[in-house]
C-alpha cells in the first residue's frame, strides 16, 4: 500500500498512519475535538452523537482544493486513496500538528467518537497527561526565546504549578533535575501512547 508522506512531526506521522490503516473508522473525524482537554481537567467525558455541520464548520478551508498532482504524489501515482486518507486530511488542512493544542485536537477529532472512544481511552489519556503542558511550555521557551522567560511564559506557567517559575528576563535553569523530569515525561507519555494505539488496533482488528 502507499506509504504516507512523512513530515517533521512524529505526531502527524503517527496519526496519519493510523487513519491510513483504518480509513473506514477514522477518516470521517467524527470525534469530539474537546475530548483530551476534558480528560486533562479530570472531567468525565462521554462522547455524544455528532451534530450535522456544514463543510466549513467541519474544518474545510473555503476555496481549498487538492491538486491532481498532489493526489498522485500521496498515492505514489495509483490515485487510490484507500490507504492514504490520513495524508489527504493533512494536505486538506483538516488537521494540524503545529502545537500541543492542535495535536490534542487532532487525536480527539479522530478517536473520540461514539464508535471508537471505548477502545481509545488509553490513547487519549496519554495525550491528556498534564506533564505534557510543562514539556511543551519549556520547549517553546527554548526554541523561540532561547530559554529566556518572557511575559507569555510567566503568564502560562502561573496556570501550571509544576512548571519552573521564573522572573521576567531570567534564563531557565536547565539543570539535571529539570532535564531528567522532562525526558522521563516524554518517554513515559510516548510509551503510553504507543500502548494505547496498540490496544486500539487490536480491539478494532477486522475479523476475517
Amino acid at each position: 500500500s502507499p506509504r504516507p508522506v512523512r513530515s517533521e512531526g512524529n505526531d502527524e506521522f503517527f496519526n496519519t498512519l493510523l487513519v491510513n490503516k483504518r480509513p473506514q473508522m477514522l477518516a470521517s473525524m467524527a470525534g469530539q475535538s474537546n475530548a483530551v482537554f476534558e480528560i486533562s481537567k479530570n472531567r468525565q467525558f462521554k462522547p455524544s452523537k455528532p451534530q450535522h455541520q456544514s463543510g466549513q464548520e467541519q474544518g474545510d478551508v473555503p476555496g481549498k482544493s487538492i491538486k491532481i498532482e498532489t493526489l498522485g504524489r500521496i498515492t505514489n501515482g495509483s490515485f487510490d486513496l484507500s490507504g492514504s486518507m490520513g495524508v489527504l486530511l493533512v494536505e486538506a488542512k483538516r488537521v494540524s500538528f503545529t502545537s500541543l493544542f492542535e495535536i490534542r485536537k487532532a487525536f480527539s477529532s479522530t478517536f473520540a467518537s461514539m464508535d471508537q472512544y471505548d477502545n481509545a481511552t488509553m490513547l487519549l489519556a496519554a495525550l491528556a497527561d498534564k506533564r505534557l503542558d510543562v514539556l511543551s511550555l519549556l520547549r517553546n521557551l527554548l526554541v523561540h526565546r532561547a530559554g529566556v522567560a518572557d511575559a507569555e511564559y510567566i503568564e502560562a506557567s502561573l496556570k501550571i504549578p509544576t512548571a519552573p517559575q521564573m522572573q521576567l528576563g531570567h534564563k531557565i535553569p536547565l539543570d539535571g533535575e529539570i532535564t531528567r523530569t522532562q525526558v522521563e515525561t516524554a518517554v513515559s507519555c510516548a510509551m503510553s501512547l504507543v500502548k494505547g494505539v496498540d490496544q486500539w488496533l487490536s480491539a478494532t482488528k477486522p475479523t476475517k
